[in-house]
């Protein structure tokens, strides 16, 4: 079996969109939650562009983003 490592913000998402799909009100906390630590996370990187990378070059990353721009919150 292939070792994936330890991915917090996949697990996190994961758990959002099974809660989400059953109607369940706790994938809000959820969301609001992995989108705050994935900000954090982009927030160390110091060049701009890196951090854009990092938000978008990222599959779960990019799913995370745009999740939470479904919601009609602001970034």
């Amino acid at each position: 079996m292939r070792d994936v490592g330890y991915e917090p913000l996949q697990v996190a998402f994961t758990c959002y969109s099974v809660l989400r799909t059953l109607g369940d009100a706790r994938a809000d906390m959820i969301l609001q939650d992995t989108y705050a630590l994935l900000l954090q996370s982009a927030d160390a990187q110091i060049d701009p562009e890196q951090r854009t990378a990092f938000l978008v070059a990222v599959p779960v990353h990019r799913a995370i983003v745009r999740a939470w721009q479904e919601t009609g919150r602001d970034p």
